[in-house]
């Protein structure tokens, strides 16, 4: 193999395998890429070694830090342990073969912090896969994806034929030169996961009635907070027994005891919006007379 078609391949699997490192290990752990190619035959075969330091050797023996072994990085990449669930596996199913109709893949994810795991669902054929949330989160980040294509440049030119890792030279994974051209061609960034719109609480209060509503679902004036907010009131039962006139303490001045559901827009610059979802208790307003006793 011509350096020039390898130099740049084994700096972008290094930098795959420091970007892992960084991500699980942050600065606590650093890690060397020893390669040793065999460039006698025309093949993309590499011997791949990931050595970190005895200094943080020491740190995962006592338990310290809780540093990531050389081991657990190379699994995430998909250079050691079950074929599948890997970086490499992961961007040859989603994108290792064309569409049936022809359309781009895309991909959502669904992180589980409890268990360790993310779910990709892949659009337009209908399947689900499950990889670690390390291997998730290194292939959503579009430096790793494009260092995936540099280390697969080289299937490109006619003399090779494919990309293999070997874990005690028996194949762990393969990639042909129609997968890579497929990956190459196909494959853009994974979406990381979105951050949701707005967020949502649940708070128990004590709103004021400033303005009610005895007709339809219409919002009602409510002081809280210093202000008056526009407020649905989502307690269907309470709300047919007031404009039915079964709650006749139901007026302004009156207090109403609520659980609200706040929704914050994740634009702090919006409003947050109000709904009361369960009316507790009525707190009637004090008669005019006792005010002068």
């Amino acid at each position: 193999m011509d350096v020039q078609d390898l130099a740049p391949a084994l700096l972008a699997l290094a930098e795959i395998a420091k970007t892992a490192n960084k991500q699980v290990n942050g600065d606590r752990a650093s890690i060397k890429v020893l390669v040793n190619a065999d460039t006698e035959q025309k093949c993309f075969q590499l011997d791949l070694s990931l050595i970190q330091s005895w200094m943080d050797q020491a740190s995962m023996l006592i338990g310290k830090d809780n540093v990531a072994t050389a081991r657990q990085i190379a699994e995430i990449i998909g250079l050691a342990g079950p074929p599948a669930g890997g970086l490499f596996w992961l961007y040859k199913r989603i994108y290792g073969k064309p569409r049936e109709d022809g359309e781009d893949t895309t991909v959502s994810f669904e992180a589980n912090e409890a268990t360790g795991t993310t779910i990709i669902n892949i659009n337009g054929d209908g399947n689900s896969i499950e990889v670690s949330n390390q291997t998730a989160k290194l292939a959503q980040d579009p430096r790793v994806l494009q260092h995936v294509k540099t280390v697969l440049e080289p299937l490109h030119q006619p003399d090779y034929e494919d990309f293999t890792i070997l874990t005690e030279d028996k194949p762990l994974l393969q990639i042909d030169r129609e997968e890579a051209r497929h990956i190459k061609s196909r494959a853009l960034p994974l979406p990381s996961e979105t951050e949701p719109e707005s967020f949502v609480s649940m708070v128990d209060g004590q709103v004021e009635i400033v303005t009610a509503q005895y007709k339809g679902s219409a919002q009602w004036g409510l002081w809280w907070t210093g202000r008056t907010r526009q407020m649905k009131i989502d307690d269907e039962r309470w709300l047919e027994r007031f404009q039915n006139g079964d709650e006749p303490d139901a007026r302004p001045g009156a207090w109403l005891d609520v659980t609200m559901e706040i929704t914050q827009p994740r634009d702090k610059k919006s409003p947050p919006s109000f709904l009361v979802k369960h009316v507790k208790q009525i707190i009637p307003p004090p008669d005019q007379d006792d005010l002068f006793e």
